[in-house]
């Protein structure tokens, strides 16, 4: 990186003749190492995902270069450096939802099960973190694992009817987040292969889709919407202003008869 060695199309085109010089990924900017590793938006996203959890645009200035972001001594790689140091020293507390990179929305997925099968459900939020929508459906399905799976295709079928771009699904069910984010079915639950197949098939009506694990305890709005939909027996499009403040906690499960 230092010597800028990497053959980016913004570094090729000093010695060839190229027909494009932009991000073959976003096609929004010059392609060079910096843009490839923090500015594209497909990037952004890997990075919000990642373990570090990190929203780029908020640690990228104008005036940055790669090795500022990188330097301890700066403001931004000190950043970095804190974010590095949680994650290698696995502090089991640290949890924070974020919300998505700019222009890209975070659908989070959950069920809640009863005697009947299950309710799942998916919220929807902005790069602004303001919920955007939400929608839940009655299931007969009573395997947790096929229902957590089948609440991220509707989540992606959702995107799709409202013609999203960007999305980044997120769901607690470490095994489902791994079995959708194979390219083949190799090391795939055999109980989620075809509905893997439904969900990539989904996703390439987006332009850019990422998919991660959060955990339960930064998972709870999408639970308990789910459990309220179960309670209550409404399903379909939910709005805001029909849920109550301990149904939209990210960090809380909601219980109808507390207190």
């Amino acid at each position: 990186m230092e010597r800028n060695a990497f053959p980016t199309r913004g570094k090729l085109a000093g010695f060839m003749e190229l027909n494009t010089i932009c991000c073959p990924v976003c096609g929004e900017e010059k392609e060079t190492f910096f843009h490839l590793m923090w500015k594209c938006t497909f990037a952004k996203a890997l990075w919000f995902n990642s373990s570090l959890g990190l929203r780029v645009e908020q640690l990228c200035g104008k005036k940055e270069t790669p090795l500022s972001m990188v330097n301890p001594r700066t403001r931004y790689g000190r950043k970095i450096m804190e974010q590095l140091h949680v994650v290698s020293n696995e502090v089991e507390d640290f949890c924070a939802w974020s919300p998505p990179p700019e222009s890209w929305l975070c659908c989070n997925c959950d069920i809640a099960c009863d005697d009947e099968g299950m309710v799942v459900a998916t919220v929807v939020h902005d790069d602004q973190g303001r919920i955007v929508t939400i929608k839940t459906e009655r299931s007969h399905l009573t395997d947790p694992l096929i229902g957590e799976a089948v609440v991220v295709c509707m989540a992606a079928e959702l995107m799709i009817e409202k013609k999203v771009a960007q999305v980044v699904f997120q769901s607690d069910n470490i095994e489902v987040v791994k079995a959708f984010s194979y390219a083949t079915d190799r090391d795939s639950n055999f109980k989620l292969v075809n509905l893997r197949s439904r969900f990539q098939q989904l996703c390439k009506g987006f332009q850019n889709w990422e998919i991660g694990h959060v955990p339960r305890r930064c998972n709870f709005m999408a639970h308990n919407i789910a459990k309220w939909a179960r309670e209550t027996s409404v399903t379909g499009i939910t709005l805001c202003n029909e849920l109550n403040h301990e149904v939209l906690n990210d960090y809380v499960e909601w219980n109808k008869h507390a207190g």
